[in-house]
């Protein structure tokens, strides 16, 4: 290994002490993002209308969340539309901990039923090319490659382990997408499938305000226990700090570079 490797590979460690070990004691912020919205309909079966079924259950969702002391908000209004650009603009913007896009189903086979969970693809986005001279990439910027690439590791794993927790409270099909506003999250992002409208029983259940509580029962339910978990691997400021009791309160802390990549 070269002294140029050597330096690059000791400075890591800060650079990951100085994100995963910072103090986070403001509120969990999650951002629901209901698919479609104003003249897109998304998918339609009947009267059954994927971009109104998806806000109401956000539409829940927020208020259920919020009953547990997350900070919520939404992208979108009941009757508006936006563009996915400006979706994850705002997530940006409002540097969400947590983003969950909500969608339902269609296919043509009307047998088909069940959630789905969508994460990014867990692959690494950057290959850093070592070969390179100190000329056409300094030291500054191989750490930062390296750095960004790692940050999207972790998020993704985080997203991942997201997804199990929801399978937990409502069972389906976890899978791998490079859908737009999951790939383009800066938070741990999940794309949610609720249903398949082209199931004429699912259909009918999707459109009742009782299963829609469920679903966002259930959901709000997953994203405590993970917001739970995140607090109970968070490393304190000091020997003496306890982590908070308010589920909504996540310190994050990871302290090597091994325990992100394995």
């Amino acid at each position: 290994m070269t002294k140029r490797n050597l330096r690059v590979f000791f400075l890591l460690p800060l650079h990951f002490c100085f994100l995963f070990c910072t103090e986070a004691s403001q509120a969990f912020h999650i951002l629901i993002d209901p698919g479609h919205g104003g003249t897109d309909r998304g998918a339609v079966y009947g009267s059954a209308k994927e971009s109104q079924i998806v806000y109401q259950i956000s539409e829940q969702l927020q208020k259920r969340l919020q009953t547990e002391g997350f900070q919520v908000s939404l992208t979108r209004g009941p009757s508006n539309g936006l563009s996915l650009k400006n979706r994850i603009e705002k997530s940006k913007n409002l540097k969400t901990d947590l983003y969950v896009s909500l969608h339902a189903n269609a296919v043509a086979d009307p047998r088909v039923k069940g959630f789905e969970y969508f994460f990014e693809p867990m692959t690494s986005n950057r290959i850093i090319d070592t070969t390179k001279s100190t000329k056409t990439l300094s030291q500054k910027e191989e750490v930062a490659e390296i750095f960004d690439d790692l940050k999207n590791q972790f998020r993704q794993r985080k997203s991942l382990n997201w997804a199990q927790k929801i399978n937990e409270q409502l069972p389906g099909n976890i899978k791998q997408a490079p859908f737009y506003v999951i790939t383009r999250a800066d938070s741990p992002s999940l794309l949610i499938e609720v249903g398949f409208l082209s199931n004429p029983t699912e259909s009918k259940k999707l459109m009742t305000a009782n299963y829609q509580n469920e679903i966002a029962e259930k959901i709000t339910k997953a994203i405590s226990t993970y917001a739970n978990q995140r607090r109970r691997i968070a490393c304190a400021k000091d020997s003496n700090s306890q982590p908070s009791k308010d589920s909504a309160s996540v310190t994050e802390c990871d302290h090597t570079i091994e325990k992100i990549t394995n």
